[in-house]
């Protein structure tokens, strides 16, 4: 009896120090950064500066799992089902009105690149040349729609209603002396619609995806835009220290220059 009573000290003791070696080779956040973390991108330069940033991470022991989607409303529907740990494809003016609408628990947890809006037209080569009557595209969906119609304002085409910000609808169009026909269309279809309209707001990602080029636009949003593209996760997890790390390599000069080589002025650094 003596003698298994001390075995049983012994493997005790062995069991109990084999558990304390293990919790000090790992920790909560080394554990989670070797599972897959999925985030969410659209197709184009978000799903692109993604692999880019999955390099990166890799070197950190971070495995980063990507999903793409080609719309804008599904990346938050699945990070709300918790399908995605994060997704980075949206602004902070989208973000809001997405929270607002559907009452997603969302948090921003960093900036990482601003794809600028262009006013592109394949009939005319100054706004001086469009006609009355016109037919305009802007997107659909309420925020990006409203940075549409800030780009016409700008253009000096239309008046908005002061204050309406990114917020802004067709609705808030003050003046219109040109009587131009505002269209709204799915972001993915306006590049498409360059053929049939006259002018068109066509949001970054989708300008390079079409292969179309800023440099080419008749009107281009400068750099102190509000709509840099952010990194968000449910709230639960903004403290999260691996998904901040991910943020921290977005922002990192490999990942910089990346973007520098592959869009030149086409994408630029929102931080």
């Amino acid at each position: 009896m003596k003698r298994s009573k001390v075995l049983l000290t012994f493997l005790f003791s062995i069991l109990t120090a084999a558990a304390v070696f293990a919790g000090c080779g790992s920790s909560p956040a080394d554990t989670q950064a070797a599972k897959p973390i999925k985030i969410g991108a659209t197709a184009g330069p978000n799903a692109e500066i993604l692999e880019e940033v999955q390099k990166e991470a890799k070197k950190e022991g971070i495995n980063i799992e990507i999903v793409e989607f080609n719309e804008y409303i599904q990346p938050n529907v699945a990070l709300a089902n918790k399908d995605l740990a994060m997704n980075v494809y949206q602004h902070e003016q989208f973000l809001k009105n997405s929270i607002k609408n559907n009452n997603y628990e969302f948090t921003s947890i960093g900036a990482t690149y601003l794809l600028p809006y262009g006013l592109f037209s394949n009939r005319y080569k100054s706004f001086t040349e469009v006609p009355d009557g016109s037919k305009v595209a802007i997107p659909n969906d309420p925020t990006n729609g409203g940075r549409g119609l800030a780009l016409l304002e700008k253009a000096g085409l239309i008046r908005l209603k002061p204050g309406v910000g990114a917020a802004a609808g067709i609705n808030d169009v003050i003046e219109n002396k040109h009587n131009l026909q505002i269209i709204e269309l799915e972001a993915a279809q306006l590049p498409r619609a360059l053929n049939d309209l006259d002018l068109v707001a066509i949001p970054g990602n989708y300008v390079l995806s079409a292969g179309l080029n800023l440099k080419d636009a008749l009107l281009v949003e400068d750099n102190k835009s509000p709509f840099t593209i952010v990194a968000v996760v449910r709230s639960e997890d903004k403290d999260n220290a691996v998904y901040k790390k991910i943020v921290q390599i977005y922002q990192s000069d490999a990942v910089r220059q990346f973007v520098t080589n592959k869009y030149g002025g086409n994408v630029v650094p929102g931080f």
